[in-house]
């Protein structure tokens, strides 16, 4: 597995809506994105994380999705939802500032065989939105927030 499934890369207004995303080292990477929203996805067999948005994407719906079966190549990586950038990678991807992927909204998902957080939002965001979602923790094996 590598790669990207699907990448945005300063996208904005988009809708992805009902389909499935399979067999990636990265599910779906969005970069600065604005204004998206992501519905009804089936993402799964990932090598990593399911779905990241990184490099300021602000004010997306990331809603009604199922997620399962991330982890394979990296577990530690394996998270369902990444919002953000951790800050020791600042100067690799948001030049040496916090990566600010404000306003995001993350809600009514369900995440199953996550080897890493179904959800992890990282220091540099603010104003996102965690709610109503459903995880299995069963799987974790390398969470560490």
């Amino acid at each position: 597995m590598n790669g990207y499934v699907l990448h945005l890369d300063g996208a904005q207004y988009w809708n992805l809506l009902g389909f499935s995303i399979t067999n990636g080292q990265k599910g779906v990477m969005a970069d600065g994105t604005v204004e998206s929203t992501f519905r009804g996805l089936n993402v799964s067999t990932i090598g990593d994380e399911a779905i990241h948005l990184q490099r300021f994407s602000t004010d997306n719906l990331i809603v009604e999705n199922t997620v399962f079966d991330t982890g394979l190549c990296k577990p530690k990586f394996g998270e369902g939802v990444y919002i953000g950038t951790a800050e020791s990678n600042w100067c690799d991807i948001s030049g040496c500032l916090p990566d600010r992927s404000d306003r995001n909204t993350v809600s009514g998902n369900t995440f199953s065989q996550t080897t890493a957080e179904g959800v992890d939002v990282k220091e540099g965001t603010s104003n996102g939105i965690v709610s109503n979602n459903t995880f299995d923790g069963s799987s974790l094996s390398e969470a560490d927030s």
